[in-house]
């Protein structure tokens, strides 16, 4: 018999086609409905890849899977979740915990095929984090701390890789305050949003300072309606196997139906929120719909001491949430820098601005574990 797959599954019906399927292209199949059952499975039949139902009746399959990874047999087995869980959380997470790749059902034969052949020839990739920056509102400096942020990480981290995208709708500012060009943008990836992979995004990745590749934002409105969560969540899976750490500047989040808040063992959230009342009320109404104890969910603020600001003590007493960092108004630097088209990082790196921010990089780092 050819190479060895166990497929966890507890739907006899699925536990049939699968047999059909993978029995007819010369591989030897054994089968497990329980997380417990597969992990004993990993020991004895000694699989060269999982198929990984999510939804089992003892432990979900990201529990299982990472059971798995625990074992000296399991450790680098390839994984391929098969869910109907199609939100990017779940798809990320089942990223995070071991697995190699993740195929929504219901499942495409000949693609799946062609995965399990691929993740065959190769290992497992190591997962990066997932910084997701919304805003409380327009104008607070939300994509000014994405563009600043990667020199900061890169910096700390001793040289990691990171990918900056701009998710913001409907159109970003990232590529303006970075001083690009016609760069390549997401326009190039939004008509086969479903089927990228890391060549596609390779090839539209600007490398804009070593260590630091850049996917600028959309240009033409008329593909707005193909910035989905299901496109940015495939996006994403294939970033953050290409960098250590991903940021994404998703703009106002309160523009979001469901905001594709990440869970803590994949990332953090970043709410960017300024010294007024508008700004303040908006994060009032969102921190009423974040679940505490599933999300890292910081409230940043941006322009401290603002002239006319309501002042931090009450701010913090206001939202009911001492703020992870402050960043210090300091108008002089930052419209310098989006006119000149330099983030304050290159075009001001000692400012009370910049001081600030390594500031927040360093507790997102300690506190989060980035």
């Amino acid at each position: 018999m050819g190479k060895r797959i166990l497929v966890v599954d507890d739907d006899p019906q699925v536990q049939r086609l699968m047999e059909l399927t993978l029995q007819r292209q010369g591989y030897e199949v054994d089968f497990a409905a329980t997380g417990e059952e597969a992990i004993r499975k990993v020991i004895t039949f000694k699989p060269d890849l999982v198929l990984m139902d999510v939804m089992m009746p003892d432990m979900d399959g990201f529990e299982t899977t990472k059971r798995i990874r625990r074992l000296p047999e399991g450790h680098s087995i390839p994984v391929i979740f098969l869910s109907a869980l199609t939100h990017m959380d779940a798809k990320i997470k089942g990223l995070r915990v071991g697995g190699t790749d993740y195929v929504t059902k219901p499942v495409h034969l000949p693609e799946l095929l062609a995965r399990i052949e691929a993740h065959l020839r190769s290992s497992t990739s190591p997962m990066g984090k997932l910084i997701n920056i919304f805003t409380s509102k327009g104008g607070v400096g939300g994509t000014t701390l994405a563009v600043n942020l990667p020199f900061v990480l890169r910096e700390m981290t001793q040289d990691k890789e990171i990918i900056l995208v701009d998710w913001q709708r409907p159109q970003g500012d990232v590529g303006v305050l970075l001083g690009l060009i016609e760069p390549c943008s997401l326009d190039m990836l939004l008509p086969s949003g479903d089927a990228v992979d890391e060549e596609a995004l390779a090839q539209v990745l600007m490398e804009y300072a070593p260590g630091i590749r850049v996917l600028p934002g959309v240009t033409d409105p008329g593909l707005v309606a193909k910035m989905s969560v299901d496109t940015l969540s495939n996006i994403l899976e294939v970033a953050l196997t290409m960098a250590d750490y991903v940021i994404v500047d998703m703009g106002q989040i309160l523009l979001w139906d469901d905001p594709p808040l990440v869970t803590k063992d994949i990332g953090a959230n970043i709410c960017v929120v300024t010294p007024e009342i508008t700004s303040l009320r908006r994060t009032l109404q969102i921190q009423q719909h974040v679940d505490e104890e599933e999300y890292d969910f910081w409230l940043l603020l941006n322009k401290e001491a603002m002239p006319g600001g309501v002042q931090t003590r009450q701010i913090e007493a206001y939202l009911g949430h001492a703020m992870m960092g402050k960043l210090p108004y300091d108008p002089a630097t930052t419209t310098r820098a989006l006119n000149v088209g330099r983030p304050a990082a290159l075009s001001a790196p000692r400012s009370k601005f910049m001081k600030a921010l390594h500031s927040v990089a360093e507790h997102l780092y300690k506190v989060g574990e980035l």
